[in-house]
């Protein structure tokens, strides 16, 4: 997913109220059990992620989009800790009418604010509605400046806060290297569900100790009905009963 400056490229690769924000302290940081990890199946179900990048000529149009078959999406809800997805509130509600599962994510920038910041960023600007949402996603793609120790702290912290906010265990997305490399491979996220991104393979190459990824994005220039110009294109490595599952 594109970060609001750039275009990212990969190598192989309601209105409820909402708790107050929180400071992860050295007794939050344990992770909880993944309570929605979900084993791989022969089935897989299609489904997109947009930004406002799918909006600059001209709204999506979901019934469309819905009815080329794509079940689900994830909208971009935030970037940092000063950035809202201005077609984000559209793109988060909208596509539910229309019978697609729908999830938020946030972009994340290590070096421009701490984890926690931006773990309430998120969770004060994602909609909670009467509608199951799929789980929050944080968007891991790139360093910040920080050493893989450092930013391995940093993830830690995020999640840490986004469950105590959402009461939801986030799901990574990454790509192979960038998680071997920036994450050093770590195994410590593998009770998370993973979102990989890797391109031109119906095989990703799965780091960290996953033993699958939940979803797969296998194409950043797919073709859908209802969005002028190119979408990342995904695979949900199970079928619609277990995508169901994960809704909330």
């Amino acid at each position: 997913m594109p970060g609001k400056h750039r275009v990212r490229k990969y190598t192989p690769r309601h209105a409820a109220a909402r708790k107050a924000p929180v400071k992860a302290t050295a007794a939050l940081v344990s992770l909880a059990a993944a309570s929605a990890v979900i084993s791989p199946t022969a089935g897989a179900v299609d489904g997109i992620d947009v930004s406002s990048h799918q909006n600059k000529s001209g709204p999506i149009q979901w019934v469309q989009t819905s009815v080329s078959g794509q079940n689900f999406t994830y909208v971009k809800a935030t970037e940092g800790t000063d950035y809202v997805n201005p077609s984000y509130i559209s793109d988060s509600n909208v596509p539910k009418y229309v019978g697609m599962a729908v999830g938020s994510y946030h972009y994340a920038q290590p070096g421009a604010g701490s984890a926690a910041e931006q773990a309430n960023f998120f969770a004060n600007t994602s909609i909670v509605s009467h509608f199951p949402t799929l789980p929050p996603v944080l968007d891991l793609e790139e360093t910040g400046g920080l050493s893989p120790k450092q930013l391995q702290d940093w993830v830690r912290e995020y999640v840490t806060v986004v469950k105590l906010r959402t009461g939801r265990d986030p799901m990574i997305y990454t790509s192979p290297t960038f998680w071997r490399t920036a994450m050093e491979d770590t195994k410590e996220f593998s009770n998370l569900p993973l979102w990989l991104a890797h391109y031109d393979t119906n095989t990703p190459d799965v780091p960290g100790g996953w033993g699958f990824a939940t979803i797969h994005q296998y194409s950043s220039e797919g073709s859908v009905p209802g969005i002028n110009g190119p979408v990342d294109m995904n695979k949900f490595n199970g079928n619609e009963l277990q995508l169901a599952s994960f809704l909330r």
